[in-house]
């Protein structure tokens, strides 16, 4: 029992390393056709909408960017938009974080604030033209590294780095979920295979 326990011991701090290695590297690049991760998120947020089980699926969130690439807006959030309450909720930031990133998207003119037809006093935000173009770019950039790092490993490895990676973030989840009074009961993926 003592063996194991050590053994375990071991394998907890090699992944504690790990991790530590992986944040200190320069996997989080500081902008990707000059957009910071905040502002991708934020748009491909717009692109994606409210949250909703398959959109935890990899495939499904790459098939909605790649038809609202190509044939921009069709679902009623990219069409009506999102309020900055909704988007703070979906990227699990408070709203006074987004709105100098929304803000700032406005000037660039990736985004645009829109009234509320329901209701006046409500702002929606959608996505231009401008800013289709900009997470085209981002996207091809984003795919043209992970191809390389499919080189670099196999395809093999490739598929079960992802199944890993999808199966700690399940496990985050699950943690967050359980602990945070606050929390609402977000989607389920346990037992996804997102291969």
């Amino acid at each position: 029992m003592g063996e194991a326990l050590k053994e375990k011991d071991i394998l907890a701090q090699n992944l504690l390393f790990a991790f530590m290695r992986f944040n200190r590297s320069n996997w989080k690049q500081p902008k990707t056709e000059g957009r910071n991760p905040s502002e991708i998120v934020l748009l491909v947020t717009l692109i994606r909408g409210k949250e909703t089980p398959e959109k935890h699926d990899p495939a499904v969130v790459g098939r909605m960017i790649t038809d609202f690439q190509e044939n921009g807006p069709t679902t009623k959030d990219q069409l009506e938009g999102l309020k900055i309450s909704e988007i703070s909720e979906i990227m699990r930031v408070k709203a006074p974080t987004i709105t100098p990133v929304i803000q700032g998207l406005e000037e660039q003119g990736l985004v645009e604030r829109r009234m509320d037809e329901a209701d006046r006093r409500v702002m929606r935000i959608t996505i231009t033209e401008a800013g289709r173009e900009a997470v085209r770019g981002v996207h091809r950039e984003l795919i043209s590294n992970m191809k390389e790092m499919i080189e670099y490993l196999g395809e093999e490895d490739s598929a079960q780095l992802a199944k890993l990676l999808t199966r700690v973030y399940e496990y985050k989840e699950q943690k967050r979920t359980s602990t945070d009074p606050h929390c609402k009961d977000r989607f389920s993926t346990k037992g996804s295979d997102h291969t």
